[in-house]
């Protein structure tokens, strides 16, 4: 009975002793939980209130743009990075003027995510600067690497010199020589004037064509934006005697406040060589991206041909569609995204 009951005290005892001993590592292992979760809030606050890297100074805008000033060619592109700095305005005005007032091209800005390769394609080199030290911009594809600047401040300025370019038409730069036409249910057809900078309709502003830059699937984009008016009529863009090539890329996207307009409705979008449909597609009401389609004309390459874009809506309430295009050497995937 004794060695039963000391047995069994011995045994509670021995029972005993494991429940204390993981109660005292539950106690360290909630110290050390405590004092990671301490030191990660730590961090976490020290993130949030610290300032970040500094904004360069007015000073260090002006090195980087003398440096760019100095070096830049007809035929250069622009591009900061990140692409929401207000600075980058700035820059390009001021090395604009001093590629003078006959420069072969404006320079642009371009604020795009991703890079654009078939409005690049219009260029030679590229200019990238970043600012804040970030080396995260993404180089066009093929492009070389020429030279790399640090300025203070953050900044860095590269060139790249872009390879050969696909495009061998933009269709915004053929507008000027382009014909618009106007028509609908009940409707004469209406032929527009070329007035400088814009195919003016002679009737409301929104029926004139022009080349003009607009919010389009989370990017601004250069186009011109073709509105079909009235309700079930059609807008027609005819470029004559348009040589042909491996193929010609049509983009198309409706602008920001159109898609976000509950009236309208969907517009369907048609291209024609010498009269015939080659495309035929439908742009829904509300779809906020910029589509590519790729025609083949691989087949008539070298042969010149009327190539007419046709925008109708059966309402057309807010149907501002911003319309691109290019005659490609050969089809561009990266452009295709």
């Amino acid at each position: 009975m004794g060695r039963s009951a000391s047995g069994g005290a011995l045994s509670g005892v021995g029972e005993t002793l494991p429940s204390d001993s993981a109660a005292s590592s539950s106690g360290v292992t909630a110290v050390l939980l405590m004092a990671m979760l301490v030191a990660v809030s730590s961090v976490s606050l020290w993130f949030a209130l610290s300032p970040g890297p500094k904004e360069p100074t007015d000073a260090e805008w002006s090195a980087v743009t003398a440096h760019i000033g100095s070096r830049i060619e007809p035929g250069d592109a622009l591009r900061v990075h990140p692409f929401w700095l207000r600075e980058g305005g700035a820059i390009s005005d001021a090395i604009q003027a001093s590629l003078g007032a006959n420069a072969e091209r404006a320079l642009p800005v371009d604020f795009s995510v991703p890079l654009d390769p078939l409005e690049l394609g219009a260029f030679r080199r590229l200019w990238l600067v970043s600012a804040f030290g970030r080396d995260d911009a993404e180089a066009p594809p093929g492009a070389t690497l020429e030279d790399t600047t640090a300025f203070p401040g953050g900044l860095t300025a590269q060139l790249y010199a872009l390879p050969e370019s696909p495009v061998r038409l933009r269709l915004i730069d053929a507008l000027t020589s382009a014909q618009v036409q106007r028509f609908g249910p009940n409707v004469a057809k209406r032929d527009c004037r070329w007035m400088g900078d814009r195919h003016a309709c002679r009737g409301r502003p929104w029926e004139d064509v022009a080349v003009a830059v607009h919010e389009v699937g989370g990017a601004p984009r250069t186009c011109f934006v073709l509105h079909p008016y009235p309700s079930g009529g059609t807008v027609v863009v005819r470029f004559p005697a348009v040589t042909l090539d491996a193929g010609v890329i049509i983009r198309a996207g409706f602008t920001l406040d159109a898609t976000k307009s509950d009236q309208g409705s969907d517009a369907t979008v048609r291209v024609k060589l010498d009269g015939a449909v080659v495309l035929d597609r439908v742009a829904p009401r509300n779809l906020w991206a910029f589509v590519p389609s790729f025609i083949d004309t691989a087949s008539r390459r070298g042969q010149k041909a009327d190539l007419a874009i046709e925008v109708t809506a059966v309402r057309e309430d807010f149907r501002d569609l911003c319309v691109d295009g290019f005659v490609v050497s050969r089809p561009v995937p990266e452009a295709m995204r």
